[in-house]
C-alpha cells in the first residue's frame, strides 16, 4: 500500500472486501470496490498502476 495517493482494492468477493476494509482501518487513502481484474471499476486514465 502506498503512503501517498489513493489505493483501491478490488475483489469480486464481499468477504474479501470486508477483510480488506477491516485490515486497512485508519488508512484514509484506501478504498475498496467490487469488481474483477480484467474490468476494473475505475475510469480510464485515473490509475497509474494495476497490480494483480
Amino acid at each position: 500500500m502506498a503512503a501517498t495517493g489513493k489505493n483501491i482494492g478490488v475483489d469480486p468477493s464481499e468477504n474479501m472486501l470486508k477483510t480488506g476494509k477491516d485490515r486497512c482501518q485508519g488508512h484514509e487513502n484506501v478504498e475498496f470496490a467490487a469488481g474483477v481484474a480484467d474490468n476494473l471499476p475505475v475510469s480510464d486514465g485515473t490509475a497509474d498502476k494495476a497490480v494483480g
